[in-house]
């Protein structure tokens, strides 16, 4: 009786012992699927940096390269304004005086009064596209450098009287 009952503690005890190896099996077991889960999301997350940064650094060159297209295509438009309105008035306007006969002084003063308008026209489309300009300029630099510059531009007016 005795054997047997030491049989069956020892059996006992070897089950015990078996469910706990079992145990720990599974336990190393999930343990491992958790640092690797972990791991992998570790690695998801600086990829997804990565690319995050990556989408950054190209919106910021496209934006310097639609600032450089935008400041062309200004510059294009003032240049053909320039051009195309001032650039044929004032041709005009010379062409005009050039033509002036001192002998007739009718005709010349309607050449001087015609001159004096086209010149007239000039200066107020010259005006014109520099307030275009200017607000081309505000829209890039600023409200506040826009402002710091109107003042000093005043200052300088006040500093001539």
């Amino acid at each position: 009786m005795f054997i047997n009952s030491f049989l069956l503690q020892s059996q006992t005890n070897q089950h015990i012992i078996t469910g706990i190896s079992i145990g720990v099996i599974v336990l190393l077991f999930l343990v491992a699927i958790v640092i690797y889960f972990v791991f992998t999301y570790q690695k998801k997350q600086q990829l997804n940096q990565i690319v995050s940064l990556k989408m950054q650094e190209t919106f910021q060159q496209e934006l310097i390269i639609t600032r450089a297209e935008v400041k062309e295509q200004t510059l294009q438009t003032i240049a053909g304004d320039l051009h195309d309105n001032i650039g044929q008035l004032l041709s005009l306007t010379k062409a005009t005086l050039s033509s002036i006969d001192f002998i007739d002084t009718n005709k010349s003063t309607r050449k001087l009064n015609t001159s004096i308008e086209l010149v007239n026209t000039s200066i107020k489309e010259l005006r014109h596209l520099s307030k275009l300009y200017h607000a081309e300029s505000l829209l890039e630099n600023g409200l506040f450098s826009a402002i710091e510059q109107e003042v000093d531009h005043l200052k300088k007016q006040i500093s001539l009287l």
